[in-house]
């Protein structure tokens, strides 16, 4: 007998290239918006993971969080710099991985590693 997880809807935020520069002469960051996003159900949702405390100079004292998504076939990304909702939070995909469908049993063959940053600013 098989037991298949539970699945939840995410939303898929594909990144909005900046154009320009700001005041000080560096590129806009991306931004993200309703019109370039994508409804995935069927998605597999692992537990939260709290990571160690993150070096980034613009969040000292941050801590990481990752979350692992399992996607149903059909979706080949690129989701890498894709940012990722799911109940609620807010994740930056940093790793994303598509097995050959006809190799995976069942009905997920991609994975998507995505991060959250939890702390000062």
């Amino acid at each position: 007998m098989r037991i298949n997880p539970p699945t939840e809807t995410v939303r898929m935020w594909h990144p909005v290239a900046g154009s320009g520069t700001d005041v000080y002469g560096n590129p806009l960051r991306p931004t993200y918006d309703l019109e370039h996003s994508e409804l995935i159900s069927g998605v597999v949702v692992g537990d939260e993971v709290w990571g160690h405390q993150d070096a980034d100079e613009r969040q000292p004292g941050a801590i990481t969080v990752d979350i692992t998504l399992y996607l149903p076939k059909g979706y080949e990304g690129p989701y890498i710099g894709c940012m990722v909702t799911v109940r609620g939070l807010d994740y930056l995909v940093e790793e994303f991985h598509v097995y050959d469908a006809t190799g995976v049993p069942g009905p997920h063959n991609a994975w998507v590693k995505a991060v959250r940053r939890v702390g000062q600013l």
